[in-house]
């Protein structure tokens, strides 16, 4: 699964992480990630100068 974020402003840096169970990978934005079977949080952080925000999602992946 592809993990891509887009600030809306230029400066602004992002981080993304994908937590499946107790194991936590940082993606490169762009990057890619193999999620586990069962729920997967992925988290991206945007910082802009002082401001921090933090957007999280959970990706639920089936068994196959």
């Amino acid at each position: 699964a592809a993990v891509t974020a887009t600030p809306a402003q230029a400066d602004a840096q992002i981080g993304i992480t994908v937590t499946s169970g107790t194991t936590t990978k940082n993606v490169v934005n762009g990057g890619s990630a193999a999620l586990a079977v069962g729920a997967n949080v992925i988290a991206v952080t945007v910082k802009n100068g002082n401001a921090v925000k933090v957007y999280t999602v959970t990706v639920t992946r089936a068994a196959s």
